[in-house]
């Protein structure tokens, strides 16, 4: 390797040069006037060379720029190679040598311009790329193979295509020493041309010219020597070719060099802006879809090139669909040979030009035979045409043999034509077993009366003969066993056990054999002896039989609000009232009463007074007055009033009030005036 010393000024400046040369490319550098900017070492007194990064003619000041002098990164190793100085070089001696320098940005190579230490028999291979690894056959630029004498040469490597990448790869197939003295891509500036950039493009040139050939290149949408020609209006974004005015691309829908001819209506998108030809829409064919497909093809769609359909409209066959299908098809025929891929329904047949039997299930028959592949009801046979017979079950028999699946009530037999035995209303096919008797009979082929027992004689088990209701009074299997005499004649008894549903009066227990507690009311309970009505007066507890006032003294009706407590009083004994749940005596001479201190009734009615303590006045009649005191028959002892307690006139024995008297004393007459002579008077009327 050669030894560099790095200077950062000389690098500063370095970048600065390159920097102006980019933009020296991108300019115009040469004018129409013939004059150039300079690129000369000194341009004060004529050019007698070019600057470094620069060469060609110095008659032109140096049009011929080196785009990749001084092109590395910062970090780059092999920088001598772009340092503009043949001098100096990069040299490798590895097993595998190889140069590899990096540049400061990505660049487009299509060719460089090496000087090299040629090795004879050496095969020299250039590679552009962004990986810096990478060595792939895509990534390589070109190869040259020296087989001469050694020597120092500039080698020409054209790329193959052009590539863009920042790494510059040099690598040889021998183990050698590699040495390369410099790499360079020369560019003309705008307005030079020519392989040493010494000729100026044309004045009559509008834009730039080719830097290679000199040809003009015009502004957009002119063409021509002098660019000074307008290109076509259907030229797409106004391009066209700057010698002939041929359209670069056209506007959508216009094809041809001048883009003059029109697409077809029939093109799905833009068509081929050079032949004119397209992808067609459905509905057309020919290269540029200008022909419709005919109105047989379904859907109208045909292949583009032959215009053949793709399919037919049903009943339509042939390339172009224009012949008739040769039969009766369900749906389409087959587009090549016109035969049914399927018969239509009722059709059979090659051609499908034969009919199903009217008795085909589904009007479905073989498409080769004819036979049904099923019957509609009453037929049978494999071409449904025999009638299944008269009893089958539903109008349902084998379609093969006829044989009924089923046969109607009554009937039985491979056709059931045959009648069921005596007394069996529905039996098996083969009649060995009745399935259902007449209303009395039983056994396998209802040979057997039902028990006499049964209810009514009308129906029992059909294989044990067990009654399935028995008449009313009866129980058991053949209701062979009497109800108890003590059941309710309404619902008598239960067929299987006997026990009664309901009892006679004053009866209890399963069988009804046990009498009601003597104390339940109207001699009414349940089965399990419990009062339906409650108890008598004075009773209590589930089945009546304790006695209110063993629990409750002087209760003469009580009741039980919970099972697990004493009962409670709801009346008390005559001269007892209600105190709570319990009864307390009333005042002594009261009958009736709703506490202590206030009486209803007195007893025998010879009291009176709020609690009893007065005795009726002696002038009421057996002394018996109400609670008031009002005496409640009349009055004796020549008394009158409610209460007896005023006199009558003197005379009268009773009187109603003191002016009328209603039977007179002895001695006295009708007007209970005094007798004469103290005469007996005759009583009053």
């Amino acid at each position: 390797m050669v030894e560099r010393v790095f200077d950062m000024n000389l690098i500063t400046f370095n970048l600065v040069v390159n920097i102006l040369s980019f933009v020296k490319l991108t300019e115009a550098q040469c004018y129409k006037n013939g004059t150039c900017v300079c690129h000369c070492a000194d341009c004060s007194s004529g050019c007698q060379s070019c600057s470094p990064g620069w060469s060609g003619s110095t008659e032109n000041f140096c049009q011929k720029a080196n785009t990749l002098y001084q092109f590395y990164s910062m970090n780059s190793e092999n920088i001598n190679v772009l340092d503009g100085n043949s001098n100096t070089y990069e040299e490798s001696k590895d097993s595998s040598p190889f140069i590899r320098v990096h540049l400061k940005e990505s660049k487009v190579i299509s060719r460089l311009d090496i000087t090299i230490q040629l090795v004879a028999g050496n095969e020299y291979s250039v590679y552009v790329k962004d990986n810096k690894y990478a060595t792939e056959d895509d990534l390589k630029c070109n190869t040259f193979t020296y087989n001469g004498v050694g020597t120092i040469q500039t080698i020409p490597f054209v790329c193959k295509q052009p590539l863009e990448g920042k790494y510059i790869q040099i690598v040889t197939s021998l183990t050698s020493t590699l040495r390369v003295y410099e790499i360079e891509q020369f560019e003309c500036t705008n307005g030079s041309f020519g392989y040493n950039c010494s000729d100026i493009c044309p004045n009559s040139c509008s834009g730039q010219c080719n830097k290679v050939t000199g040809r003009c290149a015009c502004n957009t949408g002119f063409w021509g020597t002098h660019c000074n020609k307008t290109c076509p209006m259907r030229c797409k974004a106004k391009l066209c070719d700057s010698a002939s005015g041929d359209c670069v691309d056209c506007v959508p829908g216009n094809y041809g060099l001048g883009c003059n001819g029109q697409c077809s209506p029939g093109c799905q998108d833009i068509c081929n802006t050079t032949s004119g030809s397209c992808q067609c829409k459905q509905g057309f064919h020919s290269a540029d879809c200008s022909q419709q497909c005919i109105e047989n093809c379904n859907n109208r769609f045909c292949l583009q090139e032959s215009g053949f359909c793709a399919s037919c409209i049903p009943g339509k066959y042939g390339n172009f669909c224009n012949a008739n299908c040769l039969g009766d098809c369900d749906g389409n025929c087959v587009q090549t040979t016109g035969l049914c891929g399927n018969c239509a329904k009722g059709k059979y047949g090659f051609y499908c030009n034969e009919t199903c039997h009217k008795n085909c299930e589904g009007n479905i028959c073989d498409r080769a035979t004819g036979k049904c592949s099923d019957c509609v009801k009453k037929a049978y046979g494999l071409y449904c045409n025999e009638t299944c017979p008269r009893n089958c079950d539903g109008d349902i028999c084998d379609r093969v043999t006829g044989r009924c699946k089923q046969c109607k009530i009554g009937y039985m037999g491979d056709t059931c034509l045959e009648n069921c035995p005596d007394h069996c209303k529905e039996c098996s096919q083969d009649g060995y077993k009745c399935n259902r008797c007449e209303d009395g009979w039983y056994g396998v082929k209802c040979e057997t009366r039902c028990q006499e027992s049964c209810g009514g004689n009308t129906t029992c088990d059909i294989d044990s003969g067990w009654c399935h209701v028995c008449s009313v009074g009866y129980f058991g299997n053949f209701c062979e066993q009497k109800c108890s005499d003590n059941c309710d004649a309404s619902y008598m008894c239960d067929k299987i056990t006997g026990n009664c549903r309901s009892c006679k009066a004053g009866k209890r227990g399963p069988f009804c054999a046990e009498s009601c507690s003597e104390h339940c009311r109207n001699l009414s309970c349940s089965m399990n002896e419990s009062c339906i009505n409650g108890c008598e007066d004075g009773w209590f507890g589930p089945q009546c039989k304790y006695k209110c006032n063993y629990a409750l003294r002087s209760c003469a009706k009580c009741k039980f609000i919970d099972d697990d407590d004493e009962p409670v009083c709801i009346q008390c004994s005559d001269a007892w009232f209600l105190n709570g749940s319990k009864c307390s005596e009333c005042p002594r001479n009261c009958s009736l009463c709703l506490s202590d201190s206030k009486c209803h009734e007195c007893k025998n009615n010879h009291f009176y007074g709020k609690t009893c303590n007065l005795p009726c006045n002696a002038a009421c009649r057996n002394k018996t007055c109400d609670i008031t005191g009002q005496c409640t028959l009349e009055c004796e002892n020549s008394k009158y009033g409610t209460k007896c307690d005023q006199d009558c006139p003197v005379g009268c024995r009773s009187c109603r009030n003191a002016l009328l008297c209603l039977s007179c004393e002895d001695g006295f007459n009708k007007n209970c005036e005094r007798c004469d002579n103290n005469v007996t008077c005759r009583k009053a009327l």
